[in-house]
């Protein structure tokens, strides 16, 4: 029984007769042409990678960057978090801030300082203890800081998240950025 898929003799002769009465000038332009829309493809491909893994390095930068501005404010003026004995609301410092990056200060006692806009009062990731190497290198070096970073949901949304404690171990700070802002 003959396979549908495969061509019959006839037409694989015609294809052969085909190929064989075109001039070698259309045969290589034919091959050069699809030699070049392979490399293209595969050359737009990786140009789209790198840029877009380049893109994601200079916003995890810039995140980590807002962090670290954020712990050297004087945080241990902040008032820790009241919780309202009417509606059970957190009464907690709340500012007004664009939701694309949010954040929340907490105290290493798992207390509550501030929180932005768009956050709630349940951390935005697991706070973590802090290790003795964190503790000697907060700015921790680059193979150190990429496990600080985690993707989160926030209503329902992706965000990039990142988190750093401060010198003294005392106080850490978990900020994240919309995805569809990176």
């Amino acid at each position: 029984m003959k396979n549908p898929a495969e061509p019959s003799p006839s037409e694989h002769r015609r294809f052969l007769s085909l190929l064989n009465r075109r001039s070698l000038n259309q045969r290589l332009l034919i091959l050069l042409l699809s030699a070049t829309v392979v490399v293209w493809t595969l050359s737009s491909v990786s140009i789209y990678l790198t840029v877009k893994y380049e893109a994601q390095e200079i916003f995890d930068q810039a995140l980590a960057e807002t962090a670290h501005t954020l712990l050297s404010l004087n945080i241990g003026q902040l008032p820790a978090q009241r919780i309202a004995a009417t509606d059970g609301q957190s009464d907690v410092n709340q500012g007004k801030h664009n939701q694309r990056i949010v954040f929340q200060i907490w105290r290493r006692d798992g207390q509550l300082l501030y929180r932005s806009t768009g956050t709630g009062a349940e951390p935005m990731v697991a706070i973590t203890k802090l290790t003795n190497a964190a503790r000697a290198d907060p700015f921790a070096t680059e193979d150190d800081s990429k496990s600080a970073y985690s993707q989160v949901y926030i209503n329902n949304q992706p965000y990039r998240s990142f988190v750093v404690w401060d010198q003294s171990g005392q106080f850490q700070v978990q900020i994240a950025e919309r995805d569809d802002i990176r």
